[in-house]
Formats: C-alpha cells, sequence, structure tokens
C-alpha cells in the first residue's frame, strides 16, 4: 500500500551514470506505489540473446553509446500512451538527448500529465568509483572499465547536458546533491514532492 501519493504523477530521473537514479526510482516506488520504468532496464532485457535484434543492442550499448533516440522515444511512449491519468510511472533516464527530451514533454504535454523531472548531481570521479563497483557485482557490460566509462562520460556532456538545459529551460527541473547518504537524498526528493 503506498505510504505518500504525490500530486504529480510523472517523475522523470536523470543523471551522470551512477548518480543514484535507479536506487532513488526504486525507493520512491516503494513510498508511492508508482512503477518504475528504466530505459536502459529494457535495453538490458532487449540485448539477451541470439536475435538480430539482441546482436545490434549488444554491439552498441555494450559499448557505452546511446541506443537511437527514436528507439528510445518508442519505448518510452509504449509504456506511457495506455496509462490512466491517475496512474503514476517514474522514468528512470528516459530522454537522455535533446530530441528525446522534446519527444517526451511533447508527449506528456498532448497526453496532459504534468511531469517533473530529479537531476542527481555527482562528480565524474565519484561516477567512476560506483560504476566501477558496481560492475564487479552486477552484469553491467556497458560499465566495466575505465574506458567504457570515459565514453558515457563524453555522451552524457554531449547529449544529455542538453537534454537537461531543455527540460530546465521548460522549468520542470529540480536539482539534487546525489553524493550524500541514499535515505537523505530519498527525503528531499519526498520534501520536494510534498510541495508540487
Amino acid at each position: 500500500m503506498a505510504e505518500f501519493t504525490p500530486n504529480i504523477k510523472t517523475i522523470l530521473f536523470m543523471g551522470q551514470t551512477g548518480s543514484g537514479k535507479g536506487v532513488q526510482s526504486k525507493l520512491l516506488s516503494e513510498k508511492t506505489g508508482f512503477e518504475v520504468f528504466s530505459t536502459g532496464g529494457r535495453y538490458r532485457e532487449l540485448r539477451v540473446g541470439e536475435s538480430d535484434l539482441a546482436k545490434r543492442i549488444r554491439e552498441q550499448y555494450d559499448g557505452g553509446l546511446l541506443m537511437p533516440p527514436w528507439f528510445s522515444t518508442f519505448l518510452f511512449q509504449e509504456v506511457t500512451l495506455h496509462r490512466p491519468l491517475n496512474v503514476g510511472i517514474i522514468h528512470e533516464s528516459t530522454a537522455k538527448t535533446v530530441f528525446e527530451a522534446q519527444q517526451f514533454d511533447d508527449v506528456m504535454e498532448w497526453l496532459r500529465r504534468p511531469y517533473v523531472m530529479f537531476c542527481l548531481s555527482i562528480s565524474q570521479e565519484e561516477s567512476m568509483r560506483r560504476q566501477l563497483a558496481r560492475a564487479g557485482v552486477e552484469s553491467r557490460p556497458e560499465s566495466d572499465s575505465e574506458e567504457k566509462l570515459k565514453v558515457r562520460f563524453a555522451e552524457y556532456e554531449a547529449k544529455t547536458g542538453p537534454a537537461i538545459e531543455f527540460f530546465r529551460q521548460k522549468g520542470k527541473v529540480i536539482d539534487i546533491e546525489g553524493e550524500r547518504p541514499i535515505e537523505v537524498v530519498h527525503q528531499d526528493v519526498l520534501d520536494h514532492l510534498s510541495k508540487l
């Protein structure tokens, strides 16, 4: 049973790789009962197997590159379009390029689904530390070496940074310091949501 029901039913978490988007999405889901949709998680599901699609996804995703914006847009639209307006959803790392961000905003505006985006900020050094530690215990082929992480950092700066700026210009961004303890960050998110 949900302990907290925000007025905003569509919540987006973005930030550098390793910033805690997955953890914070999970905690917020447990608190609200909202489903979590992770674009990266969906790609990790689709990369398994020997189909032509799985092979193509592995070729690009495992190299640390962002997937095509049209593909990511299709995935988030697939889980959003048929969702009733009163049923919440948490998007983790959706809209990582300006094209995707514009599509996300257009879809939400057309559906009349208000949304907010939490941007979790951490340093590249902390991101590198967290990702290499996680790769040691989880199957994360896209983040298992410093070389791949450097590619991901470059992709983030070139593509995701401008996407976040698009959301910022729309007045949708709430900045959250992500290097604090997990529960402190979670409480900060809840405090902001309770005021919306």
